[in-house]
């Protein structure tokens, strides 16, 4: 989502807390207050890692 909206991983961690579109595709509840944006640098250095970069756009894609 954050690619598609080419939002900053700042901005991309800040929709949580005001897109319930958002809170929904990341399991979320409706009272969640979001994450610090430095989640999501991380989760892409843990992807790359492992070879997985592409795992979750093959799924979207799907």
């Amino acid at each position: 989502m954050q690619f598609a909206e080419e939002l900053t991983d700042r901005r991309a961690a800040a929709m949580p807390v005001r897109a319930i579109d958002w809170k929904y595709a990341i399991g979320a509840e409706p009272t969640d207050t979001g994450f610090d944006a430095g989640v999501l640098s991380r989760v892409r250095i843990r992807l790359a890692r492992h070879g997985m970069e592409r795992v979750v756009f093959d799924r979207l894609e799907g």
